[in-house]
């Protein structure tokens, strides 16, 4: 009862609620907003990847597609699918493309070799 009455008072007082607890701190709520607070990191370096040359192949490091090609197994068509269409919306394909990748080179992330295509 007492959480119910102190959800109305910060309701009605603008400030945000966090998981229906009144926010102690910070910028009131805007007008008929009801719910969550969303942070974000400041200062994070947005580089998903790099991409270079090595040994006649091209190498795609960086946390975010190691980690995705790491967790699917690459032997399952669907999985290569899934990944395939994940890389091309993070720009790997594009990148790939303005370093001068052609159809047949073969790219390496995490360990593991691919045709360009």
């Amino acid at each position: 009862l007492v959480a119910a009455v102190r959800s109305e008072e910060a309701v009605a007082a603008g400030r945000p609620l966090i998981g229906g607890v009144p926010a102690e701190d910070g910028p009131p709520a805007a007008e008929g907003a009801v719910g969550h607070v969303v942070y974000r990191p400041a200062g994070v370096e947005l580089t998903l990847f790099t991409v270079r040359e090595e040994d006649e192949r091209y190498v795609v490091e960086g946390e975010a597609v190691e980690r995705l090609v790491r967790r699917f197994d690459m032997e399952n068509e669907h999985a290569v699918r899934y990944v395939s269409d994940r890389l091309e919306r993070l720009g790997v394909y594009e990148a790939l493309r303005e370093r001068g990748a052609a159809p047949g080179d073969e790219v390496e992330i995490a360990g593991h070799l691919f045709e360009y295509r």
